[in-house]
């Protein structure tokens, strides 16, 4: 599947806004294998600075399918979450859980946020900074059940 990713890659470079979900969407599906590697590779490959741009793009599907992406790739490997916070992902992330209203993306963005902020004191203060607590307030107040406990 390696020989996937640089086209992949250069989707998410060069497409159309369509192309660059589907890119996303894609990277999402080989990055969710229980393989570590695969996260890795994904990252190497150079998807993430992408994946992050993609966050503030005008295309709803992309940046929801780029969240997706970000939380598989976030998942429990610290030195993911540490590019992806020196990518500059917190502020448009953020940014992007104020426009959100559905609550399967709301569940997306708070899923990546949980991964980013467990057992580091650095990403939780960079997520307050970019403004998050009245998000977290808001969801805590009107949210979903899942959606308040991710919020707690």
């Amino acid at each position: 599947w390696a020989g996937a990713l640089p086209p992949l890659v250069e989707l998410l470079r060069s497409s159309s806004a369509e192309g660059k979900a589907n890119a996303a969407g894609a990277l999402t599906n080989l990055a969710a294998t229980s393989f570590d590697e695969n996260k890795a590779a994904v990252l190497a490959a150079g998807a993430l600075p992408l994946l992050v741009e993609l966050l503030s793009s005008e295309s709803g599907k992309g940046r929801m399918k780029a969240a997706g992406a970000l939380v598989i790739l976030s998942d429990g490997i610290a030195a993911n979450m540490a590019a992806m916070a020196a990518a500059g992902m917190i502020p448009p992330l953020v940014k992007l859980l104020g426009k959100v209203c559905d609550d399967k993306g709301r569940m997306k963005l708070m899923g990546v946020l949980t991964n980013l902020v467990s057992g580091n004191d650095d990403h939780k203060a960079a997520v307050l900074a970019a403004g998050a607590l009245p998000l977290l307030v808001d969801l805590l107040s009107s949210g979903s059940d899942e959606g308040r406990a991710k919020a707690a």
